[in-house]
């Protein structure tokens, strides 16, 4: 029950936020994955793994997804912050990491307990011009 509910509030999350931001729907009326991505992430900070459930997609596809989100937002003058994956064990950030899929170990522990990266979209940059 708590996955219906869950998927139920994530869906409003999309219309509320497409109806503010416009630009999310195709001809049927309907957003393209992408699309639904960039919106939920304008709205709080998301793992992959929580946009593939709420989406009802693999994580693999979400993360591959995120590669493009990258590009199409800042096209837009927004920014994609990718918030680093952690070592659960030593603490270790993975700072300098850019890629949206998690990593397989931490290189000073050598532990695969690693929190994983949190995907957040900023919005417009100011001092751009359009």
């Amino acid at each position: 029950m708590r996955d219906h509910k869950h998927v139920v509030a994530v869906v409003s999350e999309i219309k509320q936020v497409c109806g503010v931001q416009g630009g999310c729907t195709m001809e049927n009326g309907e957003a393209t994955l992408r699309q639904q991505i960039i919106a939920l992430l304008r709205v709080r900070p998301w793992e992959a793994g929580g946009l593939a459930r709420a989406l009802g997609i693999s994580q693999r596809q979400v993360e591959s997804h995120l590669t493009h989100v990258r590009t199409s937002v800042e096209a837009h003058g927004e920014r994609m912050v990718i918030g680093p994956a952690q070592c659960r064990d030593c603490g270790f950030a993975f700072a300098e990491r850019t890629r949206t899929t998690k990593p397989s170990r931490c290189p000073q522990c050598k532990s695969e307990q690693l929190a994983p990266p949190v995907f957040a979209i900023q919005g417009r940059r100011s001092g751009t011009s359009a």
